[in-house]
């Protein structure tokens, strides 16, 4: 018996060093940049439980690395399903194309089940569920199919049905710190002076958009300063909730006149960035929000009042119309933020595995998805110092560095990238939009040929091929191109009005012409072509069914 232990134990050792060691030998590879060795290293550690799971993950950044994360299409099945807590590497790798891919229609059958998949787990983070719900509204929105894009609207939870005041003085951000009035007077008879000196009021808009985030750009037309929102929300009962806040600009909330979450740096942030725990009294509590901004083209705030699990609580209304409330001024009490699960489980993996690199990326894409980015970069930085060739680090402090618009770090970080790795997609993408945007346009025309040799063709290099071929002057080898590439992208936006002057000038053929835009509208939405095509057909002399589409943006977007 004695024997037969220790040859398990035996077993038992070899099979776990074997397991460790495929993917410690991936990283190895991937530390000297060899990306064809560390793939193969990889798959092998996808097939060894106790490394399948970090294998699978550092293989999507890999593949992203690589240009090619849209290739993996079984995260749903491979990842998510079979991995004990795929929440946080979900939250981090949100709009990788392996995972969910950015806002907008989904093409990819991994992504919608996915979506669908978040939206009924019982397991999941509210925060997920209810951005998962934003994410299938944006497909639908995005197919033209605007019912169904509001009712997932409906189902994230966010507090709707805001009173507006401002705009009002934002110098060099100084708004955050000043007092202009809102929080003492929030009734309907009070009066601000804004930042022009006229005199403003609380004010309801007749329509608000309810997509789950509130935007400020409808009410006010600054691009630059504070503005204030007040909710009375009602609560049936005393009731311990948690208030979740995301915002793009700097942010103060107060819950019936205490403040509970103040940050002064401006940054975009995801749904629930920032969360208390805070005791709602029963009926009527005031919330209110001070968001400040600069150079903004869509700042904007989102306020949902959850369980512990991050579920929105249904018996929570807010409403523009003033009302009593009870006032909980205590200035010296302070509000502590709750961390995001996210963060708290990736730094504890870290804790725990200093050496596994993967984790660093993870924590770094967390923070960026609400600009934590001092956090991020002293993250990549301590991953660099462990592995200073690794270009896919590299990459993730490039990506860092660009957020950060230094120009000076960035350009040289760039250069390291070229020297270590100067075959990869990610560069000669970089060196073709320099080359392309200081006018070399010949140098450019031969690293696109170069890039397409490597990597192949996609929408990316179709754009800068036709951008040259206007540049030369050559507009039979354009029109080639663009047909072309219009029969494989014929949702490419950009693509669709080349092809309409090409159908309208060159064939002559103006219900061709018309064509590309009614094939468009049968199943994807985007504004500006909604209005350019009602013009042009309002400019060919159908004035009525021009106005109708007119008219249909205009009823389904009052706001």
């Amino acid at each position: 018996m004695k024997n037969i232990l220790v040859i398990i134990l035996l077993i038992c050792g070899y099979s776990t060093f074997s397991q460790g060691n495929s993917y410690e030998k991936a990283w190895n590879a991937l530390n000297e940049n060899k990306r064809t060795e560390a793939e193969k290293f990889l798959q092998q550690a996808m097939n060894e439980p106790a490394t399948a799971q970090d294998a699978f993950i550092t293989n999507i950044y890999l593949q992203t690395y690589n240009g090619k994360e849209n290739e993996i299409r079984d995260f749903p099945s491979s990842f998510f399903a079979k991995a004990q807590n795929p929440y946080p590497y979900v939250y981090a790798l949100w709009f990788n194309q392996a995972v969910l891919g950015a806002y907008g229609k989904k093409t990819a059958a991994n992504q919608l089940k996915l979506t669908d998949q978040l939206i009924t787990d019982q397991k999941a983070p509210g925060t997920l569920v209810a951005a998962a719900n934003y994410q299938k509204g944006m497909h639908f929105l995005f197919s033209g199919d605007f019912d169904k894009a509001q009712s997932y609207y409906n189902a994230i939870g966010n507090i709707k049905n805001w009173q507006y005041t401002g705009p009002f003085e934002n110098l060099s951000e100084s708004g955050f710190y000043k007092d202009y009035g809102p929080l003492e007077h929030p009734e309907p008879t009070a009066v601000f002076k804004s930042l022009s000196n006229a005199d403003v009021k609380w004010f309801a808009p007749a329509n608000e958009i309810k997509d789950g985030w509130t935007p400020a750009i409808y009410q006010f037309n600054k691009s630059t300063a504070v503005i204030y929102a007040q909710n009375f929300v009602t609560s049936p009962t005393d009731q311990t909730v948690y208030c979740n806040v995301g915002c793009s600009g700097s942010i103060k909330v107060w819950i019936n006149d205490e403040l509970v979450i103040a940050d002064p740096k401006s940054r975009v942030t995801e749904m629930d960035n920032y969360t208390v725990k805070y005791g709602l009294k029963k009926g009527i509590n005031r919330v209110l929000v001070q968001l400040g901004y600069t150079n903004s083209s869509y700042p904007n705030f989102s306020v949902r009042f959850t369980d512990e699990k991050y579920n929105a609580i249904s018996n929570i209304t807010g409403s523009p119309t003033y009302a009593p409330y009870p006032k909980n001024a205590n200035v010296n009490k302070k509000y502590e933020l709750i961390p995001h699960f996210a963060v708290k489980y990736f730094k504890e993996k870290i804790e725990s595995q200093p050496d596994n690199l993967v984790n660093y990326l993870l924590l770094a894409d967390v923070y960026l998805r609400s600009e934590n980015l001092l956090e991020a970069r002293d993250l990549i930085t301590d991953a660099l110092k462990k592995a200073p060739a690794n270009s896919i680090l590299r990459v993730k402090l490039l990506e860092i560095l660009n957020k950060q618009n230094n120009k000076t770090l960035f350009a040289e970080e760039l250069e390291k990238i070229k020297q270590a790795d100067p075959e990869s997609e990610l560069v000669l993408d970089l060196h073709i939009k320099e080359l392309y945007n200081n006018e070399k346009y010949q140098d450019c025309a031969a690293e696109l040929a170069n890039r397409i040799k490597l990597h192949g063709e996609d929408e990316s290099t179709a754009d800068y091929q036709i951008l040259l071929l206007i540049q030369d002057k050559k507009y039979d080898d354009l029109v080639k191109l663009s047909e072309r590439m219009y029969a494989k992208y014929p949702e490419n936006k950009d693509l669709l009005t080349i092809m309409y002057n090409i159908k309208k000038e060159v064939y002559k053929d103006n219900k061709g012409a018309l064509k590309i835009y009614e094939n468009y509208m049968k199943n994807n939405y985007n504004y500006d072509t909604y209005i350019k095509y009602a013009d042009i057909l309002i400019e060919q002399g159908n004035a009525k069914k021009g106005l109708e589409i007119k008219e249909k943006l205009a009823k389904t977007f009052p706001y």
